[in-house]
């Protein structure tokens, strides 16, 4: 699509998306109850009718309705699409012809194409705030003022066109899939009863015997006609939101019974066999990788509480899955531990049973990461997955020394050939293997926010009730975990070890906080829960305020000193951390009391929000999303100003001007951090800020659709920032985000000015302002408001650094946390 911007001026493409998600959506919705129906119909008959007629019919209705769910996927995916580049489109439509408009507003002529230049015989640019008043600047800074201000408006102009080819792309490659789907060329049509319910035993018997014999075309057999498991989007929606769904049960108990007779042993061997066969550029390819996602949706599926097999009368979910469902074996490589091995059970079967073991933990990460996209564990096989993961990464920091001694102790002699060294080790897989592993056990375990909760607090997600050490339900009878399970201990190792991911995964503990936090449902109690424990994890103190130390001596530092360093050397988590942070602005709303905030808000002290900022803002993609929240803010209280929207103007300007300046402090602050500590000679990271500053400004025109709804004086944040995380995904700036790489200055680091800050928000606030149409009495109570904050929370020291890191230039005002 080639468009200008007067007919961009005019067009609204999310309009236009959105109608026709709406009416495939409509269709699906359709179209699944009448395939639905069918199948209940049919079962109903089961009673009374018997036989071979009844049999085919059972058939044909289950296969059409396995059949029709492909063909719904499919419709599905082309509505999402329509939706999410549609959504994207809107927006840097919108953002191209607001900065368009606002370069006219200063005087600047701009062409339809968006190229920006200054009017003839101009000596500077008009100044909104002022009648008739103009910044002057010399036709040298005019014309760079020109190149930049065509820049943004023709990229805009470009990314809007981008998503627009994107979107014919992706439906176009939709619809072949749908066509070729119908045509039966994925296997579509009736599916034959016998590959379901008590068949898993056959096919499970079957196929261990297979791989046990390696006859491999009888593998390939069974495996082609493996029911398809994924499950819709709309299911899988329905699962990260913390709802029950239904599968077929006959799809759910195949599944079932297969593993039962592959155990363990069994499903790490087919694992094995499918990544030769699914290397790259083989004809086996294809039928690999969907075999691999089979088996592991499977397991997700057969252990997920939230996935039954259909509800009762009263809504209740019938049959849910459940861990212990999953075969023994199974379940004791899964929770069982090297840090809760039974030396004296498992030593004795020879000093190669730990090289075993640890090979089949690397196998087991890797069978359970084929599950698709979207697809989580139980929560109880995610607790244990999150848990094996800390486990290995502990073992590869060396904590595990209890293996190394034993086996030097007691096996070095019995092997002169040198293979057990005097240290102990044993011919262990690479770091990089057992490392990999841990990185996936944590990603797939944390997919699922319930698992991610009982890590991250040790309770229950249902009773809150402590958790026990052993979940294996009896399974474990080679380990002896006891007690209960000690969150402090993996969430030490989640944050300390330096992951090779930069700690992504280890980031999956808290990134989904911050997406149900204002959510009025049982996910949303957990996830206020956990918001309101981070401090207590991140930055521990007590009741006066004390931070938590580790260590003696020179080595004395504080738990959260310590924190920000691991930041630093793994910055998603940093980024994970934002992600829980920008949707709650409510939490850093300066020196103000707000008692009657809505319930549902999350809450955490003035000084526990000023430490979980900076953290946050130790990766350029977390000062990207606080950003992006800030603006998005800033823009929807100015609308609101502008519409009379508030019953007290004055407070509403007082409460941004302090969120702004606790938040500019933050990501200063954790900038000169960054300087100090990494060590980059003759480089700055105060560009960055300037750089994140204008795309954040970009992304916040895009997601600012009308005026902040809720009075502010009870919900600070506002609908508008409570959802930006998903606004953001849905629009395609999470990927934006994730290839942000603004680069640092040519510049010694310094130490700010409290100065600088106070004129660089004066000259922000002077622009917004003006763009809003309120008065200059607006601007000066949003600079008092932000001033004094911003000199009492800025690092302008080395000294300043030192305190805020062991805690003394924050003023706590009670407690460890805060309430919810």
């Amino acid at each position: 699509m080639s468009m200008g911007l007067s007919q961009m001026r005019t067009y609204n493409p999310e309009a236009t998306t959105s109608a026709v998600a709406r009416g495939v959506e409509a269709l699906v919705a359709d179209f699944r109850k009448n395939m639905a129906d069918v199948y209940t119909k049919v079962d109903a008959t089961h009673d009374d009718w018997k036989g071979d007629a009844a049999k085919a019919a059972n058939e044909r209705a289950l296969g059409e309705r396995l059949s029709g769910n492909k063909l719904a996927t499919e419709l599905e995916d082309i509505a999402t699409a329509y939706k999410v580049h549609g959504a994207a489109m809107d927006g840097y439509c919108k953002a191209a012809v607001a900065a368009a408009d606002g370069y006219i507003i200063v005087g600047m002529n701009v062409a339809d194409d968006g190229t920006v230049t200054a009017p003839a015989g101009a000596t500077g640019i008009k100044n909104p705030a002022m009648a008739g008043g103009v910044i002057k600047m010399s036709p040298e800074q005019l014309a760079t003022y020109a190149v930049e201000a065509t820049s943004r408006v023709k990229g805009l102009i470009n990314q809007f066109i981008t998503e627009d080819l994107t979107l014919a792309q992706k439906a176009g490659q939709e619809l072949l899939d749908l066509v070729q789907k119908a045509n039966g060329e994925f296997g579509l049509g009736p599916q034959k009863s016998d590959r379901y319910g008590n068949s898993g035993v056959d096919d499970g018997k079957a196929l261990a015997e297979a791989l046990r014999t390696n006859d491999t075309a009888r593998i390939d057999e069974i495996l082609a006609s493996m029911p398809d498991n994924s499950l819709p989007q709309a299911d899988l929606a329905a699962l990260a939101a913390g709802k029950d769904i239904a599968v077929p049960a006959e799809l759910r108990d195949y599944y079932k019974n297969l593993y039962q007779d592959l155990g363990k042993d069994g499903l790490l061997s087919l694992n094995s066999y499918l990544t030769e066969q699914s290397q790259p550029g083989s004809a086996t390819l294809p039928a690999a990788v969907q075999a691999q996602s089979n088996i592991a949706n499977g397991l997700m599926m057969v252990s997920n509480e939230r996935i039954g097999t259909g509800f009762d009368n009263t809504g209740k979910l019938i049959s849910p899955g459940d861990y212990n469902q999953l075969p023994a074996s199974l379940r004791n490589g899964v929770s069982g531990r090297l840090a809760d091995v039974d030396l004296g059970k498992v030593a004795p079967q020879g000093p190669y049973e730990f090289q075993k073991r640890l090979q089949e933990k690397i196998g087991m990460a890797d069978l359970m990461s084929h599950a698709d996209d979207g697809m989580p564990p139980g929560t109880t096989l995610g607790t244990e997955l999150g848990r094996q993961g800390a486990d290995l990464a502990d073992y590869v920091d060396g904590k595990a020394t209890v293996i190394n001694q034993w086996s030097a102790q007691h096996w070095q002699d019995a092997m002169p050939d040198g293979t057990i060294g005097a240290n102990g080790v044993f011919g262990e897989p690479s770091k990089e293997s057992l490392e990999s592993a841990a990185q996936k056990y944590l990603e797939v375990g944390t997919s699922n926010p319930e698992a991610a909760y009982q890590l991250l607090t040790g309770k229950n997600s249902h009773t809150g009730e402590p958790l026990p050490a052993d979940l294996s339900f009896g399974a474990n009878a080679d380990h002896n975990p006891t007690g209960n399970y000690d969150p402090s201990k993996l969430v030490t190792t989640a944050i300390r070890h330096e992951w090779p991911d930069d700690g992504k995964a280890a980031a999956g503990m808290v990134d989904w906080i911050g997406e149900h936090t204002h959510d009025q449902s049982k996910l949303g109690d957990l996830s206020r829960e956990a918001y309101a424990g981070l401090p207590n994890i991140l930055s521990p103190h007590d009741d006066a305020g004390v931070l938590v130390t580790e260590g003696k001596g020179d080595e004395k530092k504080s738990v959260f000193a310590i924190n920000a360093e691991s930041f630093l050397k793994n910055p998603e988590l940093a980024t994970g951390l934002s992600k829980t942070l920008a949707p709650n602005i409510d939490s850093i709303q300066g020196n103000l009391n707000v008692p009657d905030m809505t319930p549902g808000s999350g809450r955490i002290s003035t000084a526990d929000a000023e430490r979980m900022l900076f953290l946050a803002a130790e990766s350029q993609e977390g000062v990207m999303y606080l950003e992006t929240a800030r603006q998005t803010y800033d823009l929807g209280v100015l609308s609101r100003l502008e519409a009379g929207g508030y019953a007290d103007p004055a407070k509403a300007l007082t409460i941004m001007g302090g969120i702004d300046a606790r938040m500019d402090s933050a990501i200063s602050n954790a900038a000169l951090f960054r300087d100090v500590n990494d060590k980059i000679e003759g480089y700055s990271h105060r560009q960055e800020i300037y750089d994140s500053k204008q795309k954040a400004a970009e992304f916040a025109s895009m997601l600012v659709g009308g005026v902040t709804d809720g009075p502010i004086e009870k919900m600070p944040g506002g609908a508008i920032v409570h959802g930006i995380v998903g606004e953001m995904r849905d629009k395609g700036m999470e990927s934006v985000i994730e290839k942000w790489n603004p680069k640092p200055e040519e510049e010694s680091s310094q130490f700010p000015r409290p100065q600088d800050l106070k004129a660089n928000a004066y000259a922000y606030y002077d622009e917004k302002v003006a763009l809003h149409n309120l008065s200059t009495d607006a601007r000066d109570k949003l600079s008092t408001a932000y001033n004094g904050l911003a000199v009492d929370t800025i690092i302008d020291s080395p000294d300043a650094l030192n305190q805020f890191l062991a805690g003394g230039a924050a003023q706590v005002t009670g407690g460890n946390g805060g309430g919810k």
